[in-house]
């Protein structure tokens, strides 16, 4: 299928190594004619992109991707179209924040013990105006000559359910879907084949579900099939992107997933009937 819209990228606003335009640039070298810019829990990205964007005549949709809590792990709540600039999404990135430098000290605490000195100052001085994450600790280990990639602190260290794993106190996913209704929004459940099925997708259509992300990395053929079923026979929207970080990793440049143009247009219906999901809140 070629990519018509990529729906799922990073920027340095949140753990990404693009600059919001430089990542455009890539997007439109692709060929790329729709993207969505979803850093984790923050909108600065886009709209330090927007100007460039219309530059280049590319279609920019609002994005962003919301970190929840949900059986003891992390799920991402994708959201798009959503005004960035209403009081429900400064909630969507408030209630996140918040609680980010109290659990990576609480992490970096949990590596003392394991014998990998990590200061909080210099980490926050190395992440900037990105997202104060596991990523951005993973690649600050990488620089201090404890792991050669990133990947391999995440394996060891700081997965889920690894030794320095830290769980934090976030929004819950039924929460993050209401938010992004109340933001004019529509709510998508990124990268479900990771550690999600069909059952978790019943309780998250309760709270509004309105689309799954089956066109990702990290899906195989029969993981997007399984995906695009279930989508089909629950009646949500399909979402999908490459979710590009920057060449880190394989597979995950611009454009290498994504969807086509008969698909972006169906979202884009969604996106503006009258009523998104169960709760009756409307997309913009």
């Amino acid at each position: 299928m070629a990519v018509y819209a990529d729906l799922h990228m990073h920027t340095s606003y949140s753990d990404g190594l693009d600059s919001p335009v430089s990542l455009l640039a890539r997007v439109k070298a692709k060929g790329v004619s729709v993207a969505s810019i979803t850093d984790h829990d923050t909108t600065k990205g886009y709209v330090e992109a927007r100007k460039a964007a219309e530059e280049m005549g590319i279609e920019l949709v609002t994005g962003i991707e919301v970190s929840s809590y949900y059986k003891e792990g992390a799920v991402h709540m994708l959201g798009y179209f959503l005004d960035e600039a209403s009081v429900a999404a400064q909630k969507l990135v408030d209630s996140n924040n918040s609680g980010r430098v109290e659990r990576m000290e609480k992490i970096l605490w949990r590596l003392d013990r394991l014998g990998y000195k990590v200061d909080m100052e210099q980490l926050l001085l190395f992440t900037g105006e990105g997202t104060l994450g596991r990523v951005a600790l993973a690649r600050y280990m990488v620089k201090l000559g404890y792991f050669r990639i990133t990947e391999d602190a995440f394996y060891t260290l700081l997965g889920d359910g690894k030794p320095a794993y830290e769980a934090v106190d976030r929004l819950t996913p039924q929460e993050a879907i209401e938010l992004i209704h109340q933001a004019g929004g529509v709510s998508s459940l990124a990268h479900p084949g990771r550690n999600l099925n069909e059952k978790d997708v019943e309780a998250f259509e309760e709270a509004g579900l309105d689309a799954v992300e089956a066109y990702n990395p990290y899906h195989k053929a029969n993981d997007t099939a399984k995906w695009l079923d279930i989508a089909s026979r629950r009646r949500l929207g399909i979402t999908g992107g490459s979710d590009c970080h920057g060449p880190l990793w394989k597979n995950h440049d611009v454009g290498d997933a994504g969807l086509d143009i008969a698909l972006m247009e169906e979202l884009r219906t969604r996106a503006n009937t009258p009523a998104c999901g169960k709760t009756g809140v409307g997309g913009n």
